[in-house]
């Protein structure tokens, strides 16, 4: 059994052959961890800034997803049958 690949942030931050061989290790294993980061908001950005990006979408760079049980908005049968009808309506009224 191998230990946990772990890296130290701020070895890490500096780049070159510690980075190099840490993401090799994560790369092999599929996992790491990282001791000594940044404690603050939006902290698990500087991590990933060390070796990729985080693409930017029509929500921002940081956005919640939220999750309900019952959404109200969720595709139902009822839901469908109404989008049907609105959509059969406005067909007909462009005829």
């Amino acid at each position: 059994m191998h230990k946990v690949t772990v890296g130290d942030f701020t070895e890490l931050a500096r780049g070159g052959q510690s980075l190099c061989h840490w993401l090799g290790l994560v790369t092999r294993f599929g996992f790491g961890k990282i001791v000594n980061g940044p404690v603050k908001d939006w902290a698990l950005f500087c991590i990933v800034d060390l070796f990729g990006h985080v693409r930017e979408t029509n929500y921002g760079r940081h956005f919640d997803v939220l999750t309900e049980v019952n959404p109200i908005n969720g595709i139902s049968p009822r839901w469908c049958s109404v989008w049907l009808i609105a959509i059969v309506m406005a067909t007909n009224e462009r005829a």
